[in-house]
């Protein structure tokens, strides 16, 4: 694995944790009503976007290993995207 590769990883590995510390503990009506964190939520979700299109963009080999990376042809309006996921992620820790 390349060096840049190792840095995105931990670009998305931070903004996980960021996402699971700021909604620890929220239902999704507290984090509908928290302007300040659905912003920060959101930024996270971008911030893991962006990390896993350079990812593959630089190192395919390391980006194909996460099952979960969505291929460039299914990736639209990453706000949009984020939302949705954000809303999921409280619901389901609810």
């Amino acid at each position: 694995m390349q060096l840049e590769s190792a840095k995105y990883l931990e670009d998305i590995r931070q903004a996980s944790q960021t996402v699971v510390e700021a909604t620890a503990g929220r239902t999704l009506t507290d984090y509908l009503g928290d302007k300040l964190l659905r912003l920060a939520v959101e930024r996270c979700f971008e911030i893991i976007g962006e990390a896993l299109r350079l990812l593959d963009e630089r190192d395919h080999e390391t980006a194909s290993k996460i099952t979960d990376f969505l291929p460039r042809s299914r990736r639209c309006c990453a706000g949009r995207q984020a939302t949705i996921a954000s809303r999921r992620l409280c619901r389901n820790s609810a």
